[in-house]
């Protein structure tokens, strides 16, 4: 995988600096103002830009228009709560004005940013169930054991990693929110069960 992502023509060298855009700064381009919104979850910093007299949304991968944004727990950042932040994202963009044209970095270009956040919210809310059902019924399981709830379809290798990935991050979710419960087994497995 990665000696296919070195010779991919849209993965140039990385720059040896760069500009931090932060929340709220205001870009000049095109002669419109652009407002920077930091989105996290997805990636660590996801800068959106926001036009507010236009309300036009550049959101990149931080909100699309039919399927969820991949948000996933990494080796990079093993502890992390990518998913808590992401939708906290969510609930942010969802304060700027209901009307505005969101320009993602997928599929087509759509209003109705409001009702897209709650579906989005929706989804997560019924993988959160599916984890918790699936955990009753187990009683402990690995990350591994879960995936196969929340994607039962036959995934390439890619996608397998970042079902994981997605997968693990719910199951943080769950247990930064005091839901679960993770164990170290003597397999060096971590095992989840329900905290209460």
């Amino acid at each position: 995988m990665f000696a296919k992502l070195r010779r991919d023509p849209f993965m140039p060298p990385q720059p040896r600096a760069f500009n931090r855009l932060r929340e709220a700064q205001v870009l000049t381009i095109g002669g419109r103002d652009w407002r920077v919104v930091i989105g996290e979850g997805h990636s660590p910093e996801h800068a959106c830009l926001y036009c507010d007299s236009d309300r036009l949304l550049i959101a990149g991968d931080q909100l699309l228009p039919r399927i969820t944004s991949n948000v996933l727990v990494s080796d990079i950042e093993p502890e992390a709560n990518p998913l808590k932040l992401w939708l906290d994202s969510l609930d942010r963009l969802a304060t700027l004005a209901p009307d505005t044209l969101v320009l993602p970095s997928h599929e087509r270009v759509f209003r109705g940013l409001l009702p897209r956040v709650a579906e989005l919210h929706a989804h997560h809310a019924q993988q959160f169930e599916i984890v918790r059902a699936h955990l009753r019924e187990a009683g402990s399981v690995t990350a591994f054991e879960t995936k196969s709830k929340l994607f039962p379809r036959v995934l390439s290798a890619v996608e397998d990693m970042m079902a994981l990935g997605e997968t693990i991050a719910h199951l943080s979710f769950l247990r930064y929110a005091g839901e679960l419960r993770r164990v170290l087994d003597d397999d060096g497995l971590y095992r989840f069960s329900l905290a209460n």
